[in-house]
């Protein structure tokens, strides 16, 4: 990734365009909390095609990320 890697962002809408950049710091989610006295909780996920975020792990206890097939 570079400097000027631009991503699609999805919500809220309408989408937009948007750098990389400080994208996960420019929400000021803590600034939100603090004012409206709630937390906010932040997910960020990488799925496989058909949605899937994990899956059994085959061999050992717990979960992994689905191979890219």
């Amino acid at each position: 990734m570079t400097k000027n890697d631009m991503i699609t962002q999805l919500y809220p809408l309408p989408t937009d365009e948007r750098s990389l950049k400080g994208t996960y710091l420019s929400h000021q989610l803590r600034q939100h909390s603090q004012t409206s006295g709630r937390a906010f909780v932040y997910g960020n996920f990488v799925v496989s095609l058909d949605g899937r975020i994990a899956i059994p792990h085959p061999t050992k206890e717990g979960m992994t990320v689905p191979k890219n097939t």
